[in-house]
């Protein structure tokens, strides 16, 4: 939990989680302060209540404001953690921290909220999501105890009124598991896929890189997991002219898929009837379903194989992993076939080919009797410069995986050729 406070702060200071659909280029909403509140002192004639256990343990999912129900369909949370608080008003996120080493709730009863920041977007569903928003966070501002009951947490105002009512988030059913080298598809019915549309699907390269579909378009990610915890914290999306030959209802379930991964912050695999299920649930409360998905290509040799991307993985602090993508040249189709005992292929100028050997993952190309035309041609689009490069990793390449409809090659460098199936 503290990691997802200290993640949220730094989300406060750069940006905020976009609202509705992704765009191909959409503009980044910057955070900004929420004005400082004051807390009302507490009155001489009101006694905190007993505390046998603090607030810090877990998300606090509110169920009443003012004795009110929230508003259908929309969702607010706090997580608390010693001298910070953070959480999801229902349309942005909020946060603030006491820097003086004062508690946030302390073991007499005592609650205090510090100065905080928000993200500024404007939800216009559901309807009132705002006006609840606004209410909750003044609310917030002028409580002074608190306790906790079971399952529920109290927020008491200086004369004892309970403004806020909190239910404790429970794990989702199921355990952690490995998920490097499983792929999973989506369950429609979570997504409110309206026609005929592709299920989204997220294949687990190693323990870094996420690599899948959205219904419109490929894309690319990067993920960190411990236990039942998972994050995406980078994404890139490939071929991005598809976008353009989306429906708008595609459209739709890639920026909800987005956003998902953005905010994705638990999951669960289960055995259930012989069959296995991935379960995700975002900080905002969303849950997402996976099936596992089927080999769509049995064999390497069944496919001509079209580059995707280029991709280099590099390590940052806090084991932190940032991928530098380039995307295949628009228009030029770089493409690598299987068969027998070698590879050719084209890459949209010059043709290859080489002995190779693929078995069980692990990728052999003999060096000794790799070739390649030499034609030159126009280069006003990075053809040439894309050759080179494809051609210089090749025979570099040390492992393969097919997943789905995607291809991968992999070098010991961690640099990354994707493919996907023609």
């Amino acid at each position: 939990m503290t990691g997802l406070l200290n993640g949220l702060f730094v989300l406060l200071m750069l940006a905020a989680v976009s609202c509705g659909g992704t765009q191909p280029d959409d503009a980044v909403e910057t955070a900004s302060p929420v004005a400082p509140l004051t807390l009302v002192p507490t009155l001489a004639n009101f006694a905190p209540p007993e505390q046998t256990e603090l607030p810090a343990d877990g998300t606090w999912i509110l169920e009443l404001l003012d004795g009110r129900p929230i508003i259908e369909g929309s969702f607010v949370m706090v997580e608390i953690d010693e001298y910070q608080v953070g959480g999801f008003d229902g349309c942005n996120w909020y946060g603030g921290r006491f820097e003086d080493g004062t508690l946030v709730a302390d073991e007499s009863g005592v609650f205090s909220f510090p100065p905080s920041g928000s993200t500024q977007r404007l939800c216009e569903e559901p309807l009132g999501v705002m006006e609840q928003a606004s209410a909750f966070l003044s609310v917030f501002g002028v409580v002074e105890t608190y306790r906790v009951a079971g399952q529920k947490l109290e927020v008491i105002d200086g004369v004892g009124d309970v403004r806020l009512v909190f239910v404790k988030q429970m794990p989702l059913a199921g355990r952690a598991s490995d998920l490097e080298g499983t792929a999973w598809r989506i369950v429609k019915e979570d997504v409110h896929a309206k026609g005929d549309v592709n299920a989204a699907t997220m294949a687990f390269l190693d323990d870094r890189l996420v690599i899948g579909d959205t219904a419109c378009r490929p894309y690319l990610a990067t993920y960190i997991s411990s236990e039942a915890e998972v994050r995406f914290p980078s994404q890139s999306m490939l071929e991005r002219s598809v976008w353009q030959s989306c429906s708008d209802e595609e459209r739709r379930l890639e920026g909800e898929f987005g956003d998902f991964l953005s905010s994705a912050n638990e999951y669960a695999a289960q055995e259930e009837r012989g069959s296995s299920w991935l379960r995700m649930r975002s900080t905002t409360g969303k849950m997402m379903t996976f099936e596992q998905l089927p080999p769509i290509v049995e064999d390497v040799a069944d496919a001509e194989w079209i580059l995707l991307a280029l991709t280099e993985l590099r390590q940052l602090e806090l084991g932190m992993w940032h991928h530098r993508t380039d995307n295949a040249v628009e228009g030029v189709e770089l493409t690598l076939s299987f068969h027998g005992d070698g590879i050719s292929g084209s890459t949209g100028c010059n043709s290859y080919g080489a002995e190779a050997r693929v078995e069980d993952g692990v990728f052999t190309l003999n060096t000794e009797t790799f070739f390649y035309t030499e034609i030159g041609c126009d280069d006003t689009d990075g053809v040439m410069e894309q050759e080179k490069r494809y051609l210089d990793i090749l025979p570099d390449v040390t492992r393969y995986g097919v997943y789905g409809d995607h291809l991968i090659l992999q070098t010991n460098d961690d640099v990354f050729l994707l493919f996907r199936a023609e």
